[in-house]
């Protein structure tokens, strides 16, 4: 996992199973987070997710 922050936001890249994946999207709207770009790779039983995220935007 690493995050790599930018002025309103910043790149997130973690590993997770496929199932966690729903819900992180969920966890980052109740925080107030906007996903402006992701991808999700296979990484071994894992999947490697990046994130671009928007940090502090209205709902």
């Amino acid at each position: 996992m690493y995050w790599k922050p930018q002025q309103s936001g910043g790149e997130l890249a973690l590993d997770a199973s496929w199932g966690a994946v729903p819900a992180l999207f969920s966890r980052l709207a109740l925080e107030n987070v906007r996903v402006s770009a992701f991808s999700i790779i296979p990484q071994g039983k894992q999947l490697r997710l990046s994130l671009q995220l928007e940090i502090g935007h209205a709902q």
